[in-house]
C-alpha cells in the first residue's frame, strides 16, 4: 500500500459516524476526509454476519475488531478524538476550523477544508492486511445529491488516482473503492448503490468486505448492493 497525501475533494456532509473495525494494509497511511465528516471506522473479521445480526436484534455499538471510532463529541476545537480505546488513538485535524460547525454528536462541514490523521494509520492496514476484511460505518447527511465523484468522505490515498480505500459520493449515490491485488491501483472496479440512494437526508451507511472478497453496501440497515472484490490488500 501506499503513503497517503492529502487530497482535496469538495463533498459537504453531515452528521458522519464513520466506525472502523480491522482489515489491513501497511506504511505511513493516513485517514483523509475532505469537506467532509469522518466518523468511525469498522474493518472487521465477522463484518458481514456481525452487523447483520445486530441489525436485525437491536441497534448495539458493535465493538469486537473496532480499530477507529468518531463519535464527534467535542463541541469545539481542531482536534476530532479518535474514542475506539484500541492502540495509539488516532486522532484527526481540522485544517480550517472555520469551516466547520461543531455541536455535541455531530460535525458540519460548512467550506473547503481538509480533516485527516495526525499520526501514521499503520496499525489501521496492518490489521486490514492480516484479517483482508473491512467495514466502514458512518452516518452522514449530505448537502446535495449533485455532488461530482466520487467525492472522498473517508480515504487512505495517495492522491486522486492511488487509494487504498475509499467511501465516497458520485452524484446520487454512495461509491466504495477498495484496492486489492486484483484491482487497479485507483480501487477499481468500484462498488456503488443504486442510483438516487443517496439523499440529503441523514443516512446510515456500511460497506463491509469479508476475507472471501464478497463485498456489501447497507443503507439504513437494508442491502442495497453487493459484488466481489477479488484479491488481497496486500500491496
Amino acid at each position: 500500500y501506499l503513503p497517503s497525501v492529502p487530497t482535496r475533494r469538495s463533498s459537504e456532509l453531515t452528521q458522519v459516524v464513520l466506525q472502523m473495525k480491522s482489515a489491513s494494509w501497511r506504511s505511513f497511511l493516513q485517514i483523509v476526509a475532505a469537506i467532509t465528516m469522518i466518523g468511525a471506522f469498522l474493518g472487521s473479521d465477522e463484518a458481514h454476519s456481525t452487523y447483520a445480526d445486530e441489525t436485525e436484534s437491536s441497534a448495539v455499538r458493535t465493538r469486537s475488531g473496532l480499530q477507529v471510532l468518531y463519535d464527534f463529541g467535542s463541541t469545539e476545537g481542531p482536534i476530532v478524538k479518535d474514542q475506539a480505546g484500541v492502540g495509539a488513538p488516532i486522532h484527526l485535524r481540522i485544517e480550517n476550523p472555520k469551516s466547520v460547525r461543531r455541536s455535541k454528536g455531530s460535525l458540519e462541514i460548512r467550506g473547503q477544508t481538509l480533516i485527516r490523521a495526525e499520526r501514521s494509520s499503520a496499525r489501521i492496514i496492518e490489521s486490514i492486511r492480516r484479517s483482508g476484511e473491512i467495514t466502514i460505518e458512518a452516518w452522514i447527511r449530505p448537502a446535495k445529491t449533485n455532488q461530482s465523484g466520487p467525492a472522498r468522505i473517508v480515504t487512505l490515498s495517495k492522491n486522486g488516482s492511488s487509494r487504498n480505500f475509499t467511501l465516497g459520493q458520485d452524484g446520487a449515490k454512495f461509491d466504495v473503492r477498495f484496492r486489492t491485488t486484483k484491482t487497479s491501483k485507483n480501487g477499481i472496479p468500484s462498488l456503488s448503490s443504486p442510483n438516487k440512494s443517496l439523499t440529503a437526508k441523514l443516512t446510515h451507511v456500511v460497506y463491509t468486505r469479508n476475507r472471501a472478497g464478497r463485498t456489501w453496501i447497507y443503507l439504513d440497515g437494508k442491502p442495497r448492493a453487493d459484488g466481489k472484490v477479488a484479491g488481497d490488500p496486500s500491496h
